[in-house]
């Protein structure tokens, strides 16, 4: 069944585990482990969802019901507390048992019928929001240090493709599948430096290393371009970690655009619309300038080496950036030593961050407002 999966182009699929005790129709039939072992063994990344909060969950099988989520190693995740969106027959039980009161989907954020910011009781059995809420954010934490960052864990799905692509007599698959896999295990090669040096335990930097070694007997040696690359991404996880510590904003992204179609163009190879940005994102537009100037430094390094020049009698930029990437090492251990001082006064979570730094400001305003009424 997976060989003709493969062989009609799907790469990805998303199940809907959502629990292990659940009497769902769709869980009937084969085993739901061996499904997934399956799809990632042909190359076919899979998108797993877990529900916590249903009605038979309680204080402890909750756990081993996110254990056995946790254990399938899917590709990506999607964990989600219970919600019961009005017209669907969960929210109408509830509603029947007194559990929920009857409110107006238009007046309703979808998804978000509990909750004392609306007003609305817990109506879950054996947890609060709260409760839920902690659970689904531990169950991330617990798949990272279990089976890897997920980049990782879709390389491992990729190589495997690649091998079974390789090992398989339609051509579709040697010659055009096979090829897919190999520019998505390329392009993700230079993240296993950093990977494995951040990895979370032991476990998952061998699981990394037996990627390594996999790409090797697959593809041989990286090319400069290759090595560049990991150097750069080494040196960001660097700095995202040390960052990330004292507080960092959210990414930014790039403004609402919006698409002006000439129905006449003057010049046939010309796209047929414009973009326009009406409100525009200085930050946003300052850290895509920078990225590109990263990205033509980095581009010029490659250039220099491929040629086989040293990079030493390069131009000052050149030469910065290759001493930078020659104390990568020396960076790491710094970037660990930052990591593990937040870790000790209480930083280690990002989402706790603010809310510590607050304090911090708060006692150190109070201790010097203290001082001046003595």
């Amino acid at each position: 069944m997976v060989d003709d999966l493969v062989l009609n182009g799907v790469g990805s699929i998303w199940i809907g585990v959502e629990s292990l005790f659940s009497d769902l129709q769709k869980r009937q039939g084969r085993d739901v482990k061996e499904v997934f072992d399956d799809l990632h063994e042909h190359g076919i990344s899979t998108v797993g969802s877990w529900i916590g909060g249903w009605d038979f969950h309680d204080k402890e099988n909750i756990q081993e019901d996110l254990e056995y989520f946790i254990s399938l190693k899917p590709t990506r995740t999607q964990l989600f507390p219970l919600y019961p969106p009005p017209g669907t027959s969960l929210y109408e039980r509830l509603v029947s048992e007194g559990r929920l009161p009857e409110i107006s989907l238009a007046k309703t954020y979808f998804g978000r019928t509990s909750g004392s910011q609306f007003g609305f009781p817990d109506w879950k059995k054996n947890f609060t929001e709260e409760e839920i809420a902690a659970i689904v954010d531990s169950g991330h934490r617990r798949l990272y240090e279990h089976a890897g960052p997920s980049v990782m864990r879709e390389l491992r799905v990729h190589l495997n493709g690649y091998d079974y692509c390789m090992d398989s007599p339609y051509e579709i698959l040697s010659e055009q599948r096979s090829e897919l896999h190999k520019a998505h295990c390329l392009n993700a090669y230079p993240l296993l430096r950093v990977c494995e040096f951040f990895a979370p335990n032991e476990k998952v930097s061998k699981d990394i290393r037996s990627m390594r070694q996999d790409y090797h007997r697959l593809f041989g040696e990286p090319t400069i371009q290759q090595e560049v690359m990991s150097n750069y991404a080494f040196l960001k996880g660097c700095i995202a970690k040390m960052t990330g510590v004292i507080g960092q904003q959210p990414p930014s992204e790039e403004a609402f655009k919006r698409y002006e179609y000439d129905r006449k163009p003057k010049d046939p190879n010309q796209l047929p619309y414009t973009v326009g940005y009406p409100h525009k994102d200085e930050r946003y537009d300052y850290e895509k300038r920078d990225y590109d100037n990263e990205m033509r430094l980095l581009d010029r390094v490659i250039e220099i080496l491929e040629q086989g020049k040293p990079l030493d009698q390069a131009d000052e930029s050149v030469q910065r950036i290759n001493e930078v990437f020659a104390n990568l090492e020396v960076i790491g251990s710094l970037s660990k030593l930052v990591e593990k001082t937040g870790d000790s006064i209480g930083l280690s979570n990002g989402w706790l961050r603010s809310e510590v730094l607050k304090s911090l400001k708060t006692e150190t305003v109070y201790a010097r407002d203290a001082a001046v009424k003595s």
